[in-house]
């Protein structure tokens, strides 16, 4: 926000002090509080009064609630020192400050609206709603039976799947994040000769995670096709260096791409740590005694010089990939000074903090621990409780054994064979319809009609049981839609006669489905038939 801005100003009849600074405010001639202050964000319009005109004011339109018409407020500068001038500057600077707000509001990112979403904006978010249609088919195909063809509302289909809303816009918010697209590209070969096929964003990519390739591309394309350089590079020793492959002696050479195996990736740049001093520097104390002394570490302690390359790549590649997901914030490296810092002192050496503790003195506290205990005439009659050797005496003889348990080997069975069979059957009607081999059009004609009635039966039993007498107004679309249910469940079963096909068959697979619809119905109908309280 820029300088505060002043000028004074008449409002409802009164002589006062209008300012900008973070907000909106007029203050009364004589008074410290102001009497108005607005906010930027509820400035919903500006009004000034023309330059040729000799009234000199400003309306300003605000929105207390939303939903509900804007209020004015007046302020008036005529009859005020340098009027139209202050008018100009008060409308210039409010005009840029509601800009500021507005640019500042839409900045911030979609992904810290997830945590505010409710249950009324989740149903009524649209976009959200086709989004999740969209990646879901069998759901998209129970809303179109459902709530295209009329039977429930937008509103009633959402309602008991807001939490399915909930996981995909969080899902829709999450950003992802970079990778190494280098590691993922993996060339074949056809006819003898490799393929590769690149999109212009992994090119993009690949540039930005390895200036080292940046350089080269630059370098050798032209005179180079782009497409034998990309050949090249991913056969050459190169390409495995990137990736952090190990070199072997099998590899081919290229006379172009070997030049920068000894190039090293990393971009020069200012570190950001402060330079250690000698006194506690034990890397380097370490580092030149050894050099000193002549001293080499144990040959288990030695570094692979042919390792040690491809483990500073990967480490580079890893760093910038964190840069850029982090955006290299200067908050992680105030933390790193600050942990600098209290590792290199010398606490051992700081004084030790004195303890204030306060010390509880009691006079006559040797009389108090020297008297003899007498208890009370409630507990001179009281037994004491039997001890724990006693309580194991009682309960030897009933002792209870977890190992010898009597099992009924025929309800074992019966239950097994029932489980098996029932996988069985749902294996052969996922894959091959019925074991009476039911056509695939009907079996799939079944499977919507079923999760659709399912669908019709939840919505049924919560307006149903959400309060104590049904309302008729909401429970007739519903009852009509199992009845239609019903009618589909014979248009199916006539449609399977036509081919052939039993109709019991049918019939069979819905059975529950059906007797759950003539329950409903029937709790339905006997409710109604109580009078309201």
């Amino acid at each position: 926000m820029g300088d505060r801005v002043e000028a004074l100003a008449i409002f409802r009849k009164k002589q006062g002090v209008l300012s900008i600074d973070s907000r909106l405010k007029w203050t009364g001639e004589g008074k410290t509080t102001p009497s108005v202050d607005i906010a930027f964000d509820a400035i919903s319009n500006l009004q000034t009064t023309p330059a040729s005109n000799p009234k000199v004011m400003i309306r300003v339109f605000i929105v207390v609630k939303e939903g509900e018409d804007p209020t004015s407020l007046v302020f008036h500068f005529t009859g005020t020192p340098n009027a139209r001038e202050n008018c100009d500057m008060i409308t210039n600077e409010l005009r840029n400050a509601i800009q500021r707000q507005r640019e500042g509001s839409q900045s911030k990112p979609q992904g810290a609206n997830v945590d505010r979403v409710n249950s009324t904006n989740l149903e009524k978010d649209i976009d959200l709603q086709e989004s999740l249609l969209t990646n879901n088919p069998d759901l998209l195909q129970t809303f179109k039976e459902a709530v295209m063809k009329g039977h429930l509302s937008n509103e009633q289909f959402w309602s008991t799947r807001l939490h399915l809303l909930r996981a995909h816009a969080v899902e829709r918010s999450q950003q992802r994040g970079p990778y190494n697209v280098l590691s993922t590209i993996k060339p074949k070969t056809v006819d003898n000769q490799m393929k590769v096929s690149l999109t212009g964003q992994q090119i993009h990519d690949m540039f930005e995670q390895h200036p080292l390739l940046r350089k080269v591309y630059d370098k050798h394309v032209p005179p180079l096709a782009e497409g034998e350089f990309w050949s090249r590079f991913f056969l050459s020793k190169l390409c495995k260096k990137l990736r952090g492959d190990r070199i072997t002696p099998m590899d081919p050479s290229d006379d172009i791409m070997d030049k920068y195996l000894k190039d090293n990736e990393e971009v020069t740049k200012v570190s950001d740590e402060p330079i250690a001093s000698h006194l506690f520097d034990l890397e380097g104390n370490d580092q030149n005694a050894n050099v000193i002394a002549e001293l080499r570490p144990d040959i288990t302690m030695r570094i692979d010089k042919e390792a040690l390359p491809f483990m500073k790549n990967i480490n580079q590649l890893s760093e910038r990939l964190l840069e850029k997901s982090l955006g290299n914030s200067k908050r992680f490296n105030n933390e790193n000074e600050e942990t600098y810092l209290k590792e290199s002192g010398f606490h051992d050496l700081e004084e030790e903090a004195s303890d204030s503790k306060v010390v509880l003195k009691i006079k006559g506290q040797d009389q108090l621990l020297e008297n003899n205990f007498v208890p009370s005439k409630n507990q001179v009659g009281l037994e004491p409780l039997p001890s724990l050797e006693a309580l194991q005496h009682l309960y030897q003889e009933d002792s209870i054994s977890l190992n010898h348990i009597e099992h009924d080997s025929d309800s074992l069975a019966e239950a097994a064979m029932q489980l098996t069979q029932s996988m069985r059957e749902k294996h052969e009607f996922e894959t091959h319809g019925t074991a009476s081999n039911l056509p695939i059009d009907i079996k799939n004609e079944i499977v919507l009609c079923h999760t659709v009635t399912i669908e019709f039966l939840h919505q049924f039993w919560n307006a149903l049981l959400n309060t104590t007498f049904p309302d008729k107004k909401a429970m007739a679309p519903l009852q009509n839609a199992l009845l239609n249910s019903k009618k589909r469940v014979e248009a199916i079963a006539s449609q399977a006669q036509e081919q052939n096909v039993d109709p019991k068959l049918v019939y069979e697979l819905v059975s529950c489905t059906l007797t759950s619809i003539d329950t409903s119905i029937s709790e339905y109908q006997r409710r109604m038939s109580y009078p309201p309280a």
